[in-house]
């Protein structure tokens, strides 16, 4: 990954952040917005790059991709739907629509331990594949000693999860456990993650290996 990469794909995961946030608005007043057929598009990258395509002429400027970004712009931005945006049927007008609700339902305690057990999981991959490109191989055993060391855990995390922010604008990504590494960052790093921080957390991370 090139910190140019991981520039392009933060500013394409906030601006389908915030389309999801108008069009969750918008469907108030316009509910074939989130009607059936287009929640089914959006759920799936094929489906939200087809939808995107069609839509993109009456979308917000701000929020709009660029025709070369819309494949990845379309993976974020159904990835979005299980990992941080749930659908709700209300009673708008004596009529049932659906409405786009902020915030997953909380599992249970199992898938929760299951989430967090894949998110190290991941962590290690990462640790170990950024040892590889660094001409540093190490083990299992040897990451996971690493990724006990408190200095470690941090910047791991954060690493890990733009990692696998790339990954999902690539193809997929494992979207719950993914989820439970943001929620484990600190509420400035989940806000608004910054380019140049997580480039500084990969240098640390090269340090300590």
């Amino acid at each position: 990954m090139r910190i140019e990469d991981l520039k392009r794909v933060l500013k394409l995961q906030e601006q389908a952040y915030n389309l999801l946030l108008w069009i969750g608005r918008r469907a108030e007043s316009q509910p074939g917005l989130l009607g059936d057929e287009s929640v089914t598009e959006l759920r799936t990258g094929a489906g939200a790059q087809a939808w995107v395509r069609r839509m993109q002429g009456s979308l917000p400027v701000e929020w709009r991709p660029e025709q070369g970004d819309i494949p990845a712009f379309a993976r974020l931005l159904s990835a979005f739907f299980t990992t941080s945006f749930r659908l709700e049927t209300v009673n708008q007008r004596g009529r049932r629509v659906s409405k786009l609700t902020l915030g997953l339902k909380s599992n249970n305690k199992r898938n929760k331990r299951r989430a967090a057990g894949t998110a190290r999981a991941l962590e290690r991959i990462w640790l170990i594949e950024l040892a590889g490109e660094a001409g540093i191989p190490i083990g299992a055993a040897r990451a996971d000693e690493l990724m006990r060391q408190p200095a470690v855990q941090d910047d791991l995390v954060v690493w890990s999860y733009a990692c696998e922010l790339l990954r999902r604008s690539q193809y997929a990504s494992q979207g719950v456990a993914v989820h439970a590494m943001w929620r484990s960052m600190d509420q400035q790093q989940r806000g608004r993650p910054d380019a140049n921080e997580i480039w500084a957390a990969r240098e640390r991370l090269l340090t300590a290996l």
